[in-house]
C-alpha cells in the first residue's frame, strides 16, 4: 500500500470513531479507491496497524512477554465469545487458541497470496482441532479417559 493510502486510511479510521466506517469511508472516498468499499478500507487499516508493529516491536527473545502478550489476547477473545468458563477448560480453551493464533499469525508473516494461504492454513488447523475434539468424544462414548497429552 502507497503512503498516500496510509494518509488516507489514517484520515478514514480517526472519522470512524465518530462517523461509523462506512460514512468515514464514504466521505473520504474509500468506495472509489478500495474495491470492497468500506470492508476494504478497514482491511487496509488492519494491515497498516500490523506493518507498524512488525516495524515497531522488538518481540526477538522476549518471550515471557510474548507469552503474556498471547495470553491476554487469547483471554480477551475467549471473553468477547461469552466463555464463562471456571474448570480446566478455560485453560484448555486458551491453549488451543494461542497455539492457533501463534501458528497462524507466524504463517501469515510469510504469506504473500494476499492471505488467500493464510486462510486455508486456519482452516486447516481448525480442522484439526474439530477431528480431535470427535475423537476425544468417540472415546468418551465407549467409557475411555482420553490419554493426558
Amino acid at each position: 500500500m502507497s503512503e498516500n493510502n496510509d494518509e488516507l486510511i489514517l484520515k478514514i479510521a480517526a472519522k470512524a470513531g465518530e462517523l461509523g466506517w462506512p460514512a468515514a469511508a464514504r466521505a473520504e472516498g474509500a468506495d472509489i479507491l478500495f474495491p470492497c468499499g468500506t470492508a476494504g478500507a478497514v482491511d487496509a487499516y488492519f494491515a497498516w496497524i500490523d506493518r507498524q508493529m512488525i516495524e515497531k516491536a522488538d518481540l526477538e527473545g522476549k518471550g515471557l512477554l510474548n507469552t503474556r502478550l498471547l495470553a491476554r489476547t487469547t483471554d480477551a477473545i475467549w471473553h468477547a465469545a461469552g466463555d464463562k468458563s471456571a474448570d480446566f477448560s478455560w485453560y484448555t480453551k486458551r491453549a488451543i487458541l494461542g497455539s492457533i493464533l501463534s501458528a497462524t499469525s507466524l504463517y501469515w508473516l510469510s504469506d504473500n497470496t494476499g492471505g488467500e494461504a493464510t486462510i486455508a492454513f486456519l482452516d486447516r488447523r481448525l480442522a484439526a482441532i474439530g477431528k480431535f475434539a470427535k475423537f476425544k468424544a468417540s472415546l468418551r462414548n465407549r467409557g475411555q479417559k482420553p490419554a493426558a497429552a
